[in-house]
């Protein structure tokens, strides 16, 4: 248990704290908005009561008690032909020099009263009426309406007025107006309807109808058919290849003069016959398989690009393979018509 005196010791110690700790605070506020209503009073000075506004509002936030800030807004919004926004500042002013316990802002209320009635004539009153929207949101020169205040007559400054009814239809209904002082305003704002009903449950969602599939066309087909027979030409090429080699090589074993026109055995007549036919094969295999080759390629790059487009035309094209022995040895031919 503490003794008496150290209670009021503590005392003491906790109002020190507080004293030192509040004042502080409001002194560190008081110094910014000073610093703040000197831009402006410059700003002012300097005939730039527009942005000398924008620093007596910063300075009024650090520090509401300074009044002072907000008898400079209110005479700039004058000076700027401003007289609603000025008698709205006015009337702020009367109001906060009442509750103020300082007597440097006396006989301020008054000056307040004379310059609200003073701009009395000066202002346009507005009523804004809206019609056929469920949850109306109105802008005033980008400035949201308080929706309470429809059908109230409002204090607008003179000049360009651009009123918006934002009511989610497909585009806004927007009215443009020119105030001329002391003049009255009706505005009658029609709701767009909705393009689309914004309940999910009865939106229908569309039938898409996949497009048939008929396989692949009939030149894809040909296509790859005509690139199988060069496939099986190109076997035979090399069959009939191999066989003439053999053939050679037997009959240059056996007479190595052949060549000179020396006689051989009668023997080696039905490997040279053998020889000379599959020399005829590798002629007709390398000249068959390459023009199959040629036209399958053909086809199928004609098929796909037929069956990408968008209204593809019936496909026409075909090929005739035809295959065949002849005197010297065999034929094969291809026909292709589109």
């Amino acid at each position: 248990m503490l003794h008496p005196f150290g209670r009021r010791v503590a005392r003491a110690v906790s109002v020190a704290v507080l004293l030192l700790t509040f004042p502080q605070a409001a002194h560190a506020g008081e110094t910014e908005s000073k610093t703040f209503f000197a831009r402006g009073r410059e700003l002012r000075l300097g005939g730039n009561c527009k942005d000398a506004i924008d620093e007596f509002r910063k300075a009024l936030d650090a520090y509401p008690e300074g009044l002072g800030s907000l008898r400079n807004i209110a005479e700039c919004e004058e000076e700027l032909k401003r007289p609603a926004s000025a008698r709205r500042s006015w009337w702020a002013l009367r109001v906060a020099v009442l509750e103020s316990q300082s007597d440097k802002y006396l006989g301020w209320d008054k000056d307040a009263e004379e310059a609200f009635a003073r701009l009395a004539p000066s202002v346009a009153t507005v009523t804004i009426r809206v019609k056929n929207a469920v949850d109306p949101r109105v802008v005033l020169n980008g400035r949201p309406l308080t929706p309470s205040l429809l059908g109230t007559a409002l204090e607008q400054d003179v000049g360009e007025l651009l009123v918006v009814l934002e009511d989610g239809g497909a585009v806004p209904t927007t009215k443009k107006l020119t105030l001329e002082a002391g003049q009255k305003y009706e505005v009658e704002l029609v709701a767009n309807p909705r393009p689309i009903d914004k309940d999910p449950k009865k939106i229908t969602p569309p039938v898409v109808t996949p497009p048939p599939n008929d396989g692949p066309s009939p030149l894809v087909i040909s296509g790859g058919v005509a690139l199988g027979l060069a496939g099986l030409a190109a076997g035979g090429l090399i069959g009939s290849v191999v066989i003439r080699e053999d053939a050679l090589g037997e009959v240059e074993d056996q007479c190595p003069n052949y060549e000179s026109g020396a006689a051989c055995p009668g023997t080696l007549r039905e490997t040279a016959d053998r020889g000379e036919t599959a020399a005829t094969l590798v002629n007709a295999f390398a000249i068959g398989g390459g023009i199959a080759a040629a036209a399958g390629v053909g086809l199928l790059v004609a098929g796909l690009v037929t069956g990408s487009s968008p209204n593809p035309s019936p496909a026409t094209g075909q090929v005739q393979v035809t295959a065949a022995p002849s005197p010297e040895g065999g034929f094969i031919g291809v026909t292709m018509s589109f």
